[in-house]
């Protein structure tokens, strides 16, 4: 009776370990999975990380691009200042002269 006790409790342990072996397959076949699913995502990061990079660039070339012009424009309207002052200070001195005619 003891032997066939032992047998039992044999069997019971066996089938135990082949319920583990089994979910412990099974996790491992899950983590491997997910560490795929994880590469994935993170080639997927590295070429949005370029993307995003080249953007960058793009818009730091726009920006420089309309610095340059606002600077232009800077000069330009100091050009139609000093053209204004011109042509009021002219504007005055014919009245000026006008007047003393």
């Amino acid at each position: 009776a003891q032997m066939a006790n032992v047998d039992h409790v044999e069997d019971l342990l066996r089938r135990q370990l082949v319920k583990i072996q089994r979910n412990v397959s099974q996790v491992f076949s899950e983590l491997e999975q997910t560490f795929h699913k994880l590469d994935e995502v993170n080639h997927t990061n590295k070429l949005n990380m370029g993307d995003v990079h080249r953007a960058l660039r793009h818009l730091r070339s726009e920006l420089n691009h309309a610095k340059d012009y606002g600077s232009q424009l800077a000069r330009r309207e100091a050009e139609v200042q000093r053209s204004m002052s011109q042509v009021k200070q002219e504007t005055s001195r014919l009245g000026e002269m006008s007047i003393t005619d």
